[in-house]
């Protein structure tokens, strides 16, 4: 993929490499004001980058006109935090996914290029994933709510998910709730 427009891969497999400018926006007020813990938050992406790939994967965004990574989506199974000290919900099926995005400048948000790398992320995989997928939402973070809704991301496990974490939401990838359909 060359990562220069939307229709030529939005989405390139992040490194090890990666891992500095990672930090760097997980760091930022804007970013940890949506994801949490900078430290844990940091493991979770490394943990994503290190597994095989059938467990999961961190991809770097891409825009139309840049070859400056924008963001990130992470995709990581269950089974890969078994592997680390980063909890899996007792409540979730061991058999899951957990889905999430970031754009790191604000100046790059509400483009679309968000719904697009989740659209695309999936492709990408090397197993298919029919499993359930889900995607911890901070309640206050309208923007990402009304995108994974747009998607077909349902709440889940509402009563367990607001005892694990009271300021998030959790959802749930129900391909019958889509609004939009993902080109395939």
């Amino acid at each position: 993929m060359n990562g220069k427009g939307l229709h030529k891969g939005i989405l390139r497999p992040a490194s090890l490499e990666n891992l500095p400018l990672i930090n760097r926006w997980l760091v930022q007020p804007g970013i940890r004001r949506w994801w949490g813990a900078p430290i844990s938050t940091q493991k979770e992406m490394r943990l994503g980058i290190m597994v095989p790939k059938e467990i999961g994967q961190v991809f770097l965004i891409f825009g139309q006109t840049t070859d400056r990574p924008l963001g990130l989506v992470s995709l990581i199974h269950a089974r890969a935090f078994s592997r680390s000290a980063i909890n899996w919900p007792d409540f979730l099926p061991q058999q899951a996914w957990e889905i999430g995005i970031l754009i790191a400048d604000r100046k790059d948000r509400q483009k679309g290029l968000g719904t697009r790398a989740l659209q695309e992320a999936p492709k990408h995989m090397p197993v298919t994933m029919d499993e359930p997928v889900f995607a911890w939402i901070k309640k206050d973070n309208r923007a990402s709510l009304a995108t994974f809704a747009k998607l077909g991301y349902v709440p889940a496990c509402e009563k367990e998910a607001a005892r694990y974490c009271s300021c998030s939401v959790l959802l749930r990838y129900d391909p019958d709730a889509h609004c939009e359909k993902p080109d395939r």
